[in-house]
């Protein structure tokens, strides 16, 4: 029987020809920028996770599931240029492909040389 992987716009995953009763294997997780492999469903509502030593006896379509990413911003008190011996100061999660709002710490006494880059003084980071 065929094992057929729909990756759902991830990357391409081969598919199996699996003896009957035998099982499939479980393929390496295929990746999708911004998203978090959340695994394989037998249905394409995937709302059923795959059991992988569950015997294959028809021909079967497995669907990849997946999270969006969330990232979580660390601001910590210092000197900008490394975390060690600075006192973290809050956090912000943001997720993947979603405006993010940030906090806004007041450092007195910085600057920003232009070498520093692009410095946006609005609090709004777009992924």
């Amino acid at each position: 029987y065929t094992v057929t992987f729909d990756s759902n716009d991830g990357s391409d995953v081969s598919s199996q020809m699996v003896v009957k009763n035998k099982v499939a294997t479980e393929p390496t997780a295929p990746t999708k920028g911004g998203y978090v492999f959340g695994g394989w469903c037998s249905d394409s509502a995937l709302t059923t996770a795959y059991d992988f030593s569950t015997a294959v006896s028809a021909d079967i379509t497995l669907y990849a599931k997946w999270e969006q990413a969330t990232y979580t911003i660390n601001y910590y008190q210092g000197n900008g240029t490394s975390t060690a011996g600075n006192t973290q100061i809050g956090t912000s999660t943001c997720t993947y492909g979603s405006s993010c709002t940030l906090e806004t710490y007041v450092n007195l006494g910085a600057t920003f040389p232009e070498s520093a880059g692009n410095y946006n003084s609005s609090n709004t980071a777009n992924n």
